[in-house]
């Protein structure tokens, strides 16, 4: 082969290579170009929709996008209707009728939402923390009502001045806290309720119902409070369905 001397001009014909190549690099950018800048419009609102729902800047359902097409995942689908407070007492109370568990339950509407009350006499054995056999059904039932609404649920363990001080539980603060976790517990590994949804606090004897001068008060202070967390607003009489 022969040897390119010094000085001599590369061939004509590489040349030409190098500015077909360009040329074509050229005209694939430009064909790119235009594709973006004739994409459907409507799919774009559609993306440009659901990414706002994703966000929250639309309420929950409404989209951009028009009625007919596939609604992403991650939305929530328009034919889900969460209900106020006052529907859902009124909800709540019916469905405790139908399962006829109001003898163990009194349910009232406050400022956080709607309160499932529960003494604890019938819960847990004297300075236990294990929720008795005998209520089991009671919380199934319960627990079937917390699936029906995706509501937060927060669950409080109370008890009387009496001081307590054993092996396991040497105060009331430790005691309310377990019974409380008890109840989580249940209701996250036998019926199989989200635990994100879930919260557990106790108070010991500082919030009481009642006086605990007397033992219907203390009987009355001693108790489990699971709270549904919806559209939280004050009223000025609580709604109650009494024991």
């Amino acid at each position: 082969m022969k040897k390119k001397r010094k000085g001599e001009e590369e061939p004509k014909d590489t040349f030409i290579v190098l500015m077909t190549a360009l040329s074509v690099l050229l005209l694939a950018f430009f064909i790119l170009l235009n594709s973006m800048s004739v994409l459907d419009n409507q799919k774009t609102k559609a993306a440009l929709g659901s990414i706002k729902d994703s966000f929250g800047i639309l309420s929950g359902g409404r989209s951009i996008e028009k009625k007919g097409r596939n609604t992403p995942w991650f939305a929530r689908p328009s034919d889900i209707v969460i209900p106020s407070i006052n529907d859902l007492f009124t909800d709540l109370h019916q469905e405790i009728k139908k399962r006829d568990i109001q003898e163990q339950i009194t349910v009232k509407v406050t400022e956080k939402g709607v309160n499932i009350i529960l003494g604890s006499k019938v819960m847990f054995d004297s300075g236990d923390a294990s929720l008795r056999e005998d209520i089991i059904p009671v919380f199934k039932k319960i627990s079937s009502i917390l699936k029906k609404y995706q509501y937060p649920v927060s669950i409080e363990g109370h008890t009387d001045n009496m001081p307590i001080s054993n092996s396991r539980f040497p105060s009331n603060w430790e005691l309310s806290t377990a019974r409380a976790v008890s109840v989580l517990e249940y209701i996250v590994e036998a019926e199989r309720i989200s635990p994100y949804r879930l919260s557990a606090v106790g108070y010991g004897e500082y919030h009481p119902l009642c006086s605990n001068d007397t033992e219907e008060g203390r009987s009355k202070n001693r108790r489990v409070v699971i709270t549904m967390h919806g559209d939280i607003y004050k009223t000025e009489k609580s709604n109650e369905i009494h024991k």
